[in-house]
């Protein structure tokens, strides 16, 4: 029972963040936060705890967000930027999704920190 009705949290919080997020995508951002929405859903069940691990899904769409951070500013930004949203709204997201970083072994081209700068945001490895 308990576990039904946190699945349908976590279902009900995904919905109000998409709905959220439609409003603050950057609108010159080559990916928006709907599309990085869809992209991470995969990795709902680790961030949310439902998982121990995060699955290859999961690690393989943030490799792929990972890299199109490294190939632009503008995309490295809109990234952390609705990171920064998902943030806002998911309180417990940051402390399990900053795992991931490690997990899935990403360059750490993307920022899943809250307090980062996001218009000033320089990976550590193109500095």
């Amino acid at each position: 029972m308990a576990r039904g009705v946190k699945m349908g949290c976590t279902l009900w919080v995904i919905t109000l963040l998409v709905l959220a997020l439609i409003t603050t995508s950057p609108t010159n951002a080559v990916i928006g936060c709907n599309d990085l929405l869809e992209r991470i859903f995969a990795c709902s069940a680790f961030v949310s705890g439902g998982s121990n691990s995060p699955s290859a899904e999961c690690c393989a769409a943030l490799q792929d967000l990972d890299s199109m951070a490294e190939a632009s500013q503008p995309e490295r930004q809109a990234i952390c930027k609705c990171f920064q949203g998902i943030n806002k709204f998911y309180r417990y997201f940051i402390p399990r999704a900053s795992d991931l970083i490690e997990l899935c072994d990403l360059e750490s081209n993307i920022s899943i920190d809250a307090d980062v700068d996001c218009s000033q945001y320089i990976p550590v490895n193109l500095t």
